[in-house]
């Protein structure tokens, strides 16, 4: 939700795990910024079961990483069409 752009990572990273069953998933893909890109399916539990598009990538100038971008994408209405 709106509520959670413009937060750090961990805090998003952190709401989401309670929101999944297995969220050493989540935690395991955190751990590759500044790494390769990382992108993933995510299964949400709570409050409501959601399908979650998770892309991270990190922006590089001149072989130097700047910044890391990280997108959750609500794919429910997606997956069950």
């Amino acid at each position: 939700p709106a509520l959670y752009v413009g937060r750090s990572r961990a805090e998003v990273f952190s709401v989401l795990a309670t929101a999944c069953d297995e969220p050493e998933v989540l935690y395991a893909l955190a751990q590759r910024a500044g790494g390769a890109p990382a992108a993933a399916e995510l299964e949400i539990v709570r409050p409501r079961p959601r399908k979650v598009l998770f892309l991270m990538y990190s922006i590089n100038d001149a072989d130097k990483t700047v910044g890391t971008v990280v997108l959750f994408r609500d794919v429910t209405r997606e997956r069950c069409s």
